[in-house]
């Protein structure tokens, strides 16, 4: 009985899975081709705090708090760039994909709120997705993730 149910949606995730990896590979020669340059790796660590949004409200007992338990309940979304000898990984990518930023800004989805996408911030420090070797996410929410699919060229460090 479940593998009756389970199979038409097993086909349709199949299908979506071979649709995005063939629009990953479709879209790589077009992204590489605009991104000659590679950044230098620096001779020493460098540590980059980068502003992927903020989160407003949101009451505080979605986090576990009572109430009047936060001053704020502001809550700010960090994205870090670690670039090493050997290589750089980001850590996060954003709350909104840049591809839904609408200039000048700030975008807003939400609770959440970006003031500059995260692509420009990147190149001020001379960096771009193809720079980076390693994408690392905290945990896999939607303020975390938003651009991830950016860094498709990067390894994914595995436990």
């Amino acid at each position: 009985m479940w593998r009756d149910i389970l199979a038409p949606m097993n086909r349709k995730i199949l299908r979506l899975f071979v649709l995005s990896v063939s629009l990953i590979f479709i879209a790589a020669p077009t992204i590489s081709g605009a991104q000659q340059k590679k950044a230098e790796a620096p001779k020493t660590l460098r540590f980059y705090i980068l502003d992927c949004g903020k989160i407003t409200g949101v009451g505080e007992a979605a986090f576990g708090f009572q109430p009047g338990q936060l001053a704020n309940t502001e809550m700010f979304t960090p994205c870090f760039l670690i670039a090493h000898p050997r290589g750089t990984m980001i850590w996060d990518t954003g709350e909104i994909a840049d591809a839904q930023f609408k200039a000048p800004g700030p975008a807003t989805q939400g609770a959440f709120t970006v003031a500059k996408p995260l692509l420009p911030q990147l190149a001020e420090i001379g960096y771009t997705p193809r720079d980076i070797t390693y994408l690392a996410l905290s945990h896999y929410h939607g303020d975390h993730v938003a651009n991830a699919n950016l860094f498709a060229g990067s390894s994914r460090p595995q436990k």
